[in-house]
């Protein structure tokens, strides 16, 4: 009778611990898994490895990242956060393919891949691919990528996604990327992020399906013009979103001269896509500052550097609204439009009394109170270069 007893305690345990359990998980409580470096003292870390974190996560969990240096690609595939605390660095080696690109089928790199899921976070960490070690133009290198994925990318520094000086012409190095295909959906916040030194695009959001909140981003360059990108922010090929309150320069110093403009640079190509804002940006020492083709584009408070672009805004399409932006005189043309019905308003240009804004093939365009206003002769269009 005493065994049976202890037996049937036992028995009631165990099921309460397994009700407690399932309540919990039917609750939505989630947990703190701590990662740590092997040098590293992090008390309560369970684990060196983020990858092994994320593995053993639950939906909800909060990984967070303890000082140190982690090499190693990691892939999420479910909802949790990855929070790193100060000096938490994300250094991936030997890089290899870890995903494929949605639109063309090309192999990809990612430092960090989000593919699948939703209410992904990635915050406060340093993501440096300098020691990717990929020897050629493929798989495409990216720092930070979410594939038909959602969730917030916010306050971390992505650095170095590049790939040798002897691939500088490859099409890779896309700092942070959002990508959506196949009949999936995307929407990140990407927010207060620091971007510096990278082959090709700073950040990007590709996709029908894709809407990105691009804000409050620092976006920068260093090393010889030849290894600067082309755009430092990208929404294309169907994507949505907002561009704002971002400062995007190839070069922040302030004696910059148009010796250091970065040449075949753009600071916000909207390319293939409507709808999109570009609202209240500092872009510095770039060739084209606010690039369009599209339709149905608000560029709005937007200004310039003394560091000459050849031309400030670009609009090629129909319907965009144009307003409120602060140019400088210089280059070809402050800005330069083509196509139907586009409101330009309201715009100010700083400097001499050349051709300051110039209107090629328009029809109904809607232009007026801006400084400077004449139509010189048709030139050459310029073209992006946009990563796919």
């Amino acid at each position: 009778m005493q065994r049976a007893a202890v037996i049937s305690c036992f028995l009631a345990m165990t099921f309460a611990l397994a009700g407690s359990a399932g309540l919990t998980q039917e609750r939505g409580e989630t947990s703190e898994i701590r990662v740590a470096d092997r040098k590293a003292e992090c008390p309560g870390a369970s684990f060196y490895s983020i990858q092994d974190a994320v593995n053993v996560a639950r939906r909800g969990d909060t990984i967070r990242i303890c000082p140190g240096e982690y090499a190693e690609q990691v892939v999420i595939r479910k909802s949790v956060k990855l929070v790193g605390d100060i000096g938490a660095v994300l250094v991936p080696q030997h890089m290899v393919k870890n995903a494929s690109s949605l639109s063309t089928g090309e192999p990809l790199a990612a430092g960090i891949l989000v593919s699948d899921a939703e209410g992904v976070d990635v915050t406060g960490l340093t993501v440096d691919a300098s020691n990717n070690g990929l020897e050629g133009c493929t798989p495409r290198l990216i720092g930070i990528l979410y594939q038909n994925a959602s969730g917030q990318v916010a306050s971390n520094s992505v650095q170095h996604v590049k790939l040798d000086n002897s691939l500088s012409s490859c099409h890779s190095g896309n700092a942070i990327e959002v990508q959506s295909g196949n009949g999936g959906h995307s929407e990140a916040d990407i927010h207060d992020n620091s971007v510096d030194d990278y082959q090709m695009n700073a950040i990007t959001g590709n996709g029908e399906g894709t809407y990105v909140g691009i804000d409050e981003n620092e976006i920068t360059t260093t090393g010889p013009m030849q290894r600067v990108s082309w755009n430092g922010i990208q929404v294309g090929f169907g994507a949505s979103g907002v561009i704002e309150n971002n400062t995007i320069a190839a070069d922040l110093s302030h004696d910059a001269s148009e010796s250091r403009c970065a040449s075949n640079t753009v600071g916000v190509l909207v390319f293939e896509s409507k709808g999109v804002y570009v609202l209240a940006n500092s872009i510095q020492s770039v060739q084209a500052g606010i690039f369009v083709t599209g339709n149905g584009t608000k560029i709005s408070g937007n200004n310039f550097s003394s560091c000459s672009p050849v031309h400030g805004i670009v609009v090629l399409g129909d319907e965009n609204e144009v307003t409120r932006n602060e140019l400088p005189n210089g280059g070809e043309a402050a800005m330069f439009i083509r196509g139907e019905k586009n409101l330009i308003q309201i715009n100010q240009v700083s400097g001499g009394s050349r051709g300051i804004i110039e209107v090629a093939y328009f029809w109904e365009n809607l232009i007026s109170d801006d400084a400077f206003i004449v139509e010189p002769a048709p030139m050459i269009t310029p073209k992006p270069t946009p990563s796919r």
